[in-house]
Order: C-alpha cells, then structure tokens, then sequence
C-alpha cells in the first residue's frame, strides 16, 4: 500500500526511526509473542469493536501522521520502536497457520478411565494420529465413553504440549466458535479427571 503525504512523497511503508536505528523484526513474528500488549499490538477491523474504522477504511494515527488501509488488512503497531506496518491479513494468517485444518494432522493422546487402577508410575496413555479437524471430532465421539476427557489431550504441529487442549477444551472451542454444530453430542455427558 503506498501512502501519499501532503506534500506528494510516497512512503512504503512507514516507518518512525531514531537516527542511525534500523528495526528488521517481522511485524509477523508479534503473534509469537503479545499480540495486544500495551506496546506492541495488532489493528484489525473487529479492534475495539471497529473503533479504527473511518468510513471504508481502516487507520491509525502515530506521531501526528495518520495511516489509511483496505479493512482487509492489519495494522502492527510498536510503540518500543516507534513503527507501524501494514500487512494483508490473509497473508498473515498463511504465516502463522498455513494448514488447512481439515488438511492438519491432529495426535489425539488418550488415558483411559480407570488409570488410577493401574500399576504404571505415569497415566497410560494410547494415541491416534488423524488428519483432518472433522475427523479428530469424530474420532473423539468415538472414544469419549471409554476416556478421561481432561486428561486426554489433542496436539498438532503448531501448539506447544503444555499448551495443548484436553480433549473436552477441544470440543468445546469447536462448537462454541460454531465450527462444529452437533446438538447430538455433548463432551461433558463423558467422564472427566477431577484433577483438571
């Protein structure tokens, strides 16, 4: 996107630098970090209920120089380097999950119920790798009367172990972001860990 200032200059993008500084970092590689922190942020068209939407167009104003984009895109903002950049949102998210989820390999990791019984120091766990978010789902229905829904867990190339989903978080973002609509099915009729 070019940026036209009063004086006919074009800027691309823009960029407010100290003397002699030179900022590389990707504005992409704020996701990995705080997406909405107080110094660093993301400006989409859903900000602050579209509070930067003026008209058609998506802006922001820093160091008294107003920027305009298409909705379509975000605004990274960084107040520690004094920079903001414009990327296509789409293209970001082709960054940061370029998988299709119905394309994505999902590891389902179960325990079984009555792991307690057991003689193993650590919970028996058993696993199934699955291509596809649907039939994750539909291989969870499958072995949710038979598992600790809160001790089973669901991983995929993208997400840390210890930040992984149990298997009732899983299902339950699925259908509370209207990505699943099963009113035959309800994780939480199944037996969960009392240790979550």
């Amino acid at each position: 996107m070019e940026i036209k200032l009063s004086d006919g200059e074009i800027w691309q993008p823009i960029r407010f630098l100290e003397e002699d500084e030179e900022y590389r970092e990707s504005p992409v590689a704020f996701i990995d970090k705080n997406i909405n922190g107080t110094t660093k942020f993301v400006i989409t068209r859903l900000t602050g209920a579209g509070k930067w939407i003026r008209g058609d167009l998506l802006y922001y104003k820093m160091n008294g120089v107003e920027i305009y984009t298409d909705p379509k895109n975000m605004i990274f903002v960084d107040l520690d380097n004094n920079t903001m950049f414009i990327r296509e949102y789409d293209k970001v998210v082709q960054e940061i999950a370029p998988e299709d989820p119905e394309e994505k390999q999902y590891i389902m990791l179960y325990t079984d119920i009555g792991y307690e019984t057991t003689t193993d120091d650590e919970f028996p766990l058993r696993w199934e790798a699955i291509i596809g978010r649907t039939n994750a789902y539909n291989a969870i229905k499958a072995n949710a009367p038979v598992i600790d829904i809160d001790k089973s867990i669901v991983l995929v190339e993208t997400v840390k172990v210890k930040d992984s989903l149990t298997i009732r978080q899983f299902v339950e973002y699925l259908k509370n972001s209207d990505i699943i609509n099963d009113e035959m099915f309800d994780i939480n009729d199944f037996s969960g860990s009392e240790y979550i």
